[in-house]
């Protein structure tokens, strides 16, 4: 864990000397690359595919709550449906392919954390 822990800080760093947008990118798919089963990272305003399955399943989405990311929402897409969450709640449906993005653009150096479960309730 302190051998992945460390990588990623090594990561971290040599990224900052990038361009701050593809430095920003970078970050985001290091962390991701480090995320938990089930949990994600958002920096920017593209979408990101975070689950495909071949049937339905009842799913949990649920974004981190901090004052950093407090007023900056996101778009979750399901089949022919879009939901809007916000951070510290959480939103219970079912879906086979699930696609968030940031709802407005985050600032330069914010990211929103995400988790997306299968609900076995």
């Amino acid at each position: 864990m302190k051998a992945s822990i460390l990588a990623l800080g090594l990561g971290l760093s040599v990224l900052a000397g990038a361009g701050a947008a593809s430095a920003q990118s970078n970050i985001t798919e290091l962390a991701n690359l480090y995320a938990r089963p089930g949990e994600f990272f958002l920096s920017d305003n593209e979408p990101r595919e975070v689950v495909r399955y071949s049937k339905p399943r009842d799913l949990v989405f649920c974004l981190t709550y901090n004052d950093q990311t407090r007023d900056f929402p996101v778009k979750v897409k399901w089949e022919a449906y879009e939901a809007t969450v916000y951070p510290g709640n959480c939103l219970f449906f079912d879906a086979k392919e699930v696609t968030v993005r940031t709802a407005k653009p985050l600032p330069q150096g914010v990211m929103i954390r995400g988790r997306l479960e299968t609900d076995r309730s």
